[in-house]
Parts: C-alpha cells; structure tokens; sequence
C-alpha cells in the first residue's frame, strides 16, 4: 500500500479553507479594522476576532486571548486596503508560494485603515 505524502494541492487547500473562514466571518462582522499585517473583525455577537501572523503561523485570536493555528510555514501575511471597501490579504508560504485574496466589503464597516 502506498502512503499519501502531501502535496500542493493541500497547501492550496490550506489556503482557501483560511479565506473561507475569513468570509465567513466577516458575514457577521459589523466593522472591521485592517492593518498591514493583521485584521481585526468586530462580530455582532461582541467578539473581536484577530488574525495575524505569529512567527511563521497565521493565528486567529479572540478577544485577545487563544491561539488557534489556522495556516502554518508563512513567511509573509499582508493586508492591502485597496478603495472603496476592497482590500487583499496576502501570504507568502516558506516554500515561496504566493496566495491573494481580494474582499469586497461595505466601506462603512471599514472603520480603520492603518498601513
């Protein structure tokens, strides 16, 4: 029997099961703070969910506290406020790989923009 060595394909599924949980919750975001490196997502239930890069692991933290590893081996995490409630989010895995994903979001949830 052969044994199943990872792929790509399961970096790439890393990746897009990080931005499904990202617009997931941004569905229930009323206002979001986007800096460089981070975003940070005021949810209507009172939470403030943060992801950042910590070391080489994209982290999701709530309100502060918790470390849920949710994309590991990342050199580079970048948030791009773009105009008019679009913005990209950006990482770069160790191996090179690149990945981007552009949002599109009502600019009044917008309620900080630091680069």
């Amino acid at each position: 029997m052969d044994s199943i060595q990872p792929t790509e394909g399961i970096q790439d599924l890393e990746f897009h099961q990080l931005h499904f949980t990202i617009d997931r919750e941004l569905i229930q975001t009323d206002e979001i703070a986007i800096y460089s490196d981070a975003i940070h997502l005021y949810k209507q239930d009172g939470k403030h969910v943060i992801y950042e890069l910590y070391g080489d692991i994209i982290r999701r933290r709530v309100d502060y506290s918790g470390n849920e590893y949710i994309l590991l081996d990342v050199n580079t995490f970048n948030v791009n406020y773009i105009q008019d409630g679009i913005f990209t989010i950006t990482c770069e895995r160790s191996d090179g790989t690149i990945y981007e994903k552009t949002y599109y979001e009502d600019t009044s949830k917008i309620i900080n923009i630091t680069s």
